[in-house]
């Protein structure tokens, strides 16, 4: 069993290993792979055959090898994602430029939500967020907007046994268009989080404004309409982009 899961991992880095050849080269032979990965041709022929048949390299009329369809799905969704970033760092820019707090969006990610856009308080004392950074879904404010606009099924599946929302929460989550947590995730730092929707009320992203308790309590209800205000121009353009896309 062992063995066996060594040689799945030598395959995965010897696929990776010849997937990188075509960095620096459009078309490649097997034998002009294998002389660029130290690989024997007959390795190369069995992992070439599976990239292939996986769609991530394919065989052109000279007999040559490029990259295949999958790696183009590849970039296009690394295309969008950067668009969406883009887009959304127009508001979360207006948010920071208003209230001086660390702006952030998620996006879902299977059971997990994943920061990926940013603008940090220039405070000495402010919330930190880290690019790429993965939480799970039942956590925080994002976590409960997040959580509120679940389907039933999914949402009893993510929900930790220690951590009980009821109905009514995520209906006033729901109702009033954002969430609150004060210091359940961190202590001492407060975060608003509001939707980002699609025409379907599907939730598409979320973004949150986070800082001191202390601080961000002075303009709380300030910033609970600018948020939502902005999360609902983020809304607008996302549609707008998804239909254009």
């Amino acid at each position: 069993m062992v063995k066996e899961k060594i040689e799945s991992v030598r395959s995965l880095e010897r696929g990776f290993k010849i997937l990188e050849c075509f960095t620096e080269h459009v078309t490649l032979s097997l034998t002009e792979i294998s002389l660029y990965t130290d690989l024997s041709v007959s390795t190369c022929n069995r992992l070439v055959k599976t990239l292939v048949d996986m769609q991530y390299l394919e065989k052109n009329f000279q007999k040559k090898y490029t990259l295949g369809p999958k790696i183009n799905t590849f970039l296009e969704s690394m295309n969008r994602k950067n668009d969406i970033v883009e887009i959304a760092n127009e508001s979360l820019i207006r948010l920071k430029s208003k209230f001086n707090e660390t702006a952030s969006m998620y996006l879902e990610q299977n059971v997990n939500r994943v920061c990926v856009a940013k603008v940090e308080s220039s405070h000495a004392l402010r919330r930190t967020v880290k690019l790429g950074e993965v939480l799970p879904l039942n956590r925080g404010a994002v976590g409960e907007v997040f959580l509120a606009y679940m389907s039933l099924e999914k949402k009893l599946n993510l929900l930790n046994k220690n951590i009980v929302y009821t109905d009514d929460f995520l209906e006033k989550i729901r109702k009033q268009g954002y969430a609150i947590n004060d210091g359940i995730q961190e202590p001492g730092v407060y975060a608003i989080a509001a939707p980002v929707l699609d025409t379907d009320k599907n939730v598409l992203s979320v973004i949150s404004i986070s800082g001191p308790s202390d601080r961000i309590k002075k303009y709380e209800s300030e910033l609970i309409v600018e948020i939502k205000k902005e999360a609902e121009k983020l809304s607008k353009e996302l549609i707008k982009y998804n239909k254009e896309n």
